[in-house]
């Protein structure tokens, strides 16, 4: 997992968003205007996304959603996901009025 979170976080280094460091499995800084701790979770697209077993406890949720025509990531506020989640899941609509930043790539790497 660490492989990808590191992707990820270049992908925003990359946009300009700031500086990335502290780079775990499931989590990186970026600093910016502000330092922010940002975890990222994958999982396969569908309508619904269940992070049950995303820890939630940083500042904001790099959601990698996985498809075979293409993988989209987005980034989103934390508090607001978890405004917008019912028992451990949160619909794929409810994310499109809360997402910070988006962008589409094709070469992420696949959950074996």
């Amino acid at each position: 997992m660490k492989a990808l979170t590191k992707v990820l976080a270049n992908f925003l280094y990359a946009e300009g968003m700031g500086e990335i460091s502290d780079i775990t499995d499931t989590t990186f800084w970026i600093e910016g205007q502000r330092k922010n701790r940002v975890e990222v979770f994958h999982t396969h697209l569908g309508n619904s996304v269940d992070l049950s077993s995303a820890c939630l406890c940083a500042d904001f949720l790099l959601l990698a959603l996985l498809d075979k025509t293409g993988d989209n990531v987005i980034l989103l506020r934390t508090d607001k996901v978890k405004g917008q989640m019912v028992d451990g899941s949160i619909k794929l609509v409810d994310l499109a009025d809360i997402i910070v930043y988006r962008w589409a790539v094709e070469f992420l790497p696949q959950k074996t």
